[in-house]
């Protein structure tokens, strides 16, 4: 409310400017607004595409989503966002630029334990946090080039390792670091949507020992990847 506005202004010397919103919500179109053309825009946390304009305008139309206008369309990202249902693009969270412009700092140790459960990220780096609440963790799984990026940026705070499947489509939203431990592979051949599946498909769901794992895993991904990072 006001009165609330008034003290956050005065304890930031930030000076309070009444504005007006120029138009109301439409039913199923979301604008996302102070987008800056060539960044990535996000809904649900998965990048759609990028803004050519600094107003982005998205419609829900029979359980897709329709640009109408500001935005380069990503189609493997749409792909991605609908293979969870479709978003309620009233409800749901959008966004647009770099999720973190500082650099990682990695831990000065590592955090994790060498063996406990695997957790797996599939192109939804923003679950992360609430996924790597459980000591019991011992190394992350993520799917996807921005997810990666995003895991591996994280985790290396906390001194997680990460194996990320990759296919070289990023779009830059974080910059990379990763903590020791942790493998980087690009697919070759396919997606890393495929790739990453298979591994997560075929991992034990239970407590496994991290560097095993990792070696296990690159064996059976011969012929199919190349390492592209590797902290081990």
């Amino acid at each position: 409310d006001d009165v609330l506005a008034r003290e956050v202004a005065e304890k930031t010397g930030f000076t309070l400017t009444p504005a007006t919103s120029t138009s109301a919500p439409r039913d199923g179109v979301r604008e996302i607004r102070g987008c800056i053309p060539g960044e990535a825009v996000f809904v649900e946390g998965i990048v759609v595409g990028t803004a050519t304009a600094e107003t982005v305008v998205l419609a829900g139309q029979d359980g897709a989503i329709r640009v109408i206008s500001g935005l380069d369309v990503k189609p493997h990202g749409v792909e991605k966002l609908l293979r969870r249902g479709p978003p309620d693009l009233n409800e749901a969270w959008c966004k647009s630029g770099m999720i973190r412009s500082a650099p990682p700092r990695p831990a000065g140790a590592r955090a994790a334990p060498r063996s406990g459960r695997i957790v797996v990220i599939d192109h939804c780096g923003h679950t992360l946090y609430q996924e790597i609440e459980d000591e019991g963790v011992c190394g992350v799984l993520a799917i996807g080039d921005d997810t990666t990026a995003v895991c591996g940026h994280i985790c290396s705070h906390a001194g997680i390792p990460v194996f990320g499947v990759i296919d070289g489509d990023g779009d830059g939203i974080v910059e990379p670091g990763f903590a020791p431990g942790s493998v980087v592979v690009e697919v070759t051949c396919g997606r890393d949507d495929d790739v990453g599946r298979e591994v997560a498909a075929a991992r034990d769901p239970g407590a496994v020992v991290w560097e095993e794992w990792v070696r296990e895993t690159l064996h059976s991904l011969e012929g199919k990847i190349r390492v592209v990072v590797d902290r081990r």
